[in-house]
């Protein structure tokens, strides 16, 4: 259990931070690639316009597919 603080921060015991889901090598990849998706949308405008949204759009979803944040 948590030992919290005087400040209102908490102190994890060792079990509780091995408990913390930080993500994985696919979680990762999906934000990465996702976000290259949407820094290249602008890049891609000039070239084909309908396609930059979709771009940009995709990126986002693959950014929340990846985190869990819909």
């Amino acid at each position: 259990m948590e030992m919290t603080l005087n400040n209102g921060f908490c102190e994890l015991t060792a079990d509780e931070v091995e408990l913390i889901d930080g993500g994985g090598f696919w979680k990762a990849a999906g934000v990465f690639v996702g976000t290259v998706a949407v820094a290249w949308s602008p890049v891609v405008a000039f070239v084909c316009p309908p396609a930059a949204g979709g771009m940009a759009l995709g990126g986002l979803g693959i950014i929340g597919k990846a985190t869990g944040k819909y």
